[in-house]
């Protein structure tokens, strides 16, 4: 069963590979694996403290130490495609532990035979099929799988009292990210639920705190919006570092209305991430702990995007699809007072893979699209096109390119969004490339001709690269003294 299930998971991580691969060609990677790649690209070449064009410093975002070992890879193959490759093995990675997991609990409490391979298969079933998967790979790079990844390890782990191992993951979790912390102090929680880890519980949610602690104190948590995303908690405006935090802690304290009210509205959205595990997982500690704390973290963020970002939240769903079977699995198990309880299991089996498959078919379709792209895919010819531009860019060219498109593009020093809006643009090198392309850049609001941009940049002596298949790219040298360029918006 083992082997069936190891081979499952590999050449589902090998899709997982060719798809994230395929929207990578078609440029489908936006303003998020653009400033992943700018990183990945000056830290690989030497600068250890990299100060980005897109993201400022990059060390006070969000703490991700991680990448700095995985920047190694930039001198070995210096491709950002590697970043690619390695939140698809950190999504097998995933469902692998899931997957070891839950065939370890089904052989503990489930007699060998026709039962054993139901559940398994159901279970192998439910991993392929989850549509959150897919919509991580579609939705640029991020460690939140990563982050997903070691605090699966370290969970797993301590199930099997292996409390050492468990620790070395959650040491490799924290170092993912500053939103990490909330991985650990989740899965603290877990553990204080099972008699047997409640020690280790309490510690985990101390170190999930003191993480927390540390990365405020080095005001190394700009990333998390904590003066704009949480502010309305306290009723009021807030600083940063340890004093937002305490005004924020404070006014859940004294008006639990407003958390209550934002939480009563976005479960929904909260929903989303439970139904591919089961739901019914919650009800099991080890279900339960991560899934609170991630998704209420995420729902409690004024701006929706937070609780909408699969990447944000996928761990919720692995967490509480192994609680799922815990649930079930023990309910299958126990005879209780002449009810047919492992009847009754099946019968819950069945309808929790029902709703799996429903709610896969819904969301699978538009999985693989990123929402910046208009819900569209880009096309061969528009890719094309943009390979072309990308290939006549020179390496130390400032790049003002579309916001749908930049990823590949910011593998470079200088390299800026496009708006549709008017704005000001620094001057930092003294050649410009600028790339636009028609059909995302405006949303239809030029379907033909020259954009206002492109317009302008060619009245002031700018050469043109590419202009087809919706893309329109040229080369502009500014004069000397020029320190900045307004664009013109649509």
């Amino acid at each position: 069963m083992r082997k069936l299930g190891v081979a499952v998971i590999a050449l589902w991580t090998a899709g997982l590979i060719a798809c994230g691969s395929f929207l990578y060609s078609r440029f489908m990677e936006s303003i998020d694996f653009g400033m992943f790649t700018q990183a990945w690209t000056r830290i690989g070449s030497g600068d250890l403290y990299p100060v980005t064009s897109l993201r400022g410093d990059f060390l006070h975002v969000h703490f991700e130490l991680l990448l700095w070992p995985l920047s190694l890879l930039a001198a070995i193959y210096p491709n950002p495609l590697v970043l690619v490759w390695v939140q698809a093995l950190a999504l097998g990675a995933c469902g692998l532990v899931v997957m070891l997991w839950a065939f370890a609990v089904i052989e503990q409490r489930l007699p060998l035979g026709r039962s054993r391979l139901v559940a398994a298969v159901a279970l192998l079933v439910a991993i392929v099929i989850n549509p959150i998967s897919y919509e991580v790979m579609a939705q640029d790079f991020h460690f939140g799988p990563v982050g997903a990844t070691f605090i699966l390890l370290a969970a797993y782990a301590l199930w099997r009292d292996r409390t050492s191992w468990a620790w070395i993951f959650v040491a490799l979790c924290l170092i993912t990210s500053d939103v990490s912390a909330s991985f650990v102090i989740g899965l603290g929680l877990s553990a204080l639920l099972v008699r047997r880890t409640r020690r280790s519980g309490v510690l985990m949610v101390a170190a999930g705190i003191g993480w927390l602690v540390l990365v405020t104190l080095l005001h190394a948590d700009t990333g998390s919006h904590l003066r704009t995303g949480y502010a309305y908690l306290a009723g009021h405006p807030i600083g940063s570092g340890l004093g937002g935090v305490a005004a924020v802690s404070v006014g859940i304290l004294g008006h639990p209305g407003r958390a209550g009210g934002m939480l009563w509205r976005r479960i929904p959205a909260m929903l989303y991430f439970l139904r591919p595990g089961g739901v019914i997982g919650l009800l099991s500690p080890w279900g339960l702990g991560i899934p609170l704390v991630v998704l209420v973290e995420s729902a409690l963020q004024h701006n929706p995007v937070f609780i909408d970002a699969s990447f944000q939240n996928v761990m919720a769903t692995s967490f509480v699809m192994i609680g799922t079977v815990l649930v079930l699995s023990a309910l299958a198990s126990k005879p209780l007072r002449g009810v047919p309880r492992p009847r009754a299991a099946g019968v819950l089996t069945g309808l929790v893979l029902i709703s799996c498959l429903s709610f896969a078919a819904a969301e699978l379709p538009g999985a693989f699209v990123h929402e910046t792209a208009g819900g569209a895919v880009v096309s061969p010819a528009t890719a094309a096109a943009l390979g072309r531009a990308l290939g006549k860019t020179p390496p130390d060219a400032e790049v003002i390119v579309a916001l749908e498109v930049m990823g590949r593009f910011s593998a470079r020093e200088s390299v800026y969004p496009y708006f549709v809006i008017a704005r000001r643009y620094p001057i930092d090198r003294r050649r410009i490339v600028v790339v636009l392309v028609r059909s995302l850049s405006t949303s239809g609001a030029a379907a033909r001709g020259e954009l206002p941009a492109i317009r302008w940049l060619r009245a002031h002596g700018a050469k043109v690269l590419v202009n087809s298949a919706g893309v329109q790219a040229v080369l502009w040298m500014p004069d000397t003294g020029r320190r900045s360029v307004k664009l013109p918006g649509l």
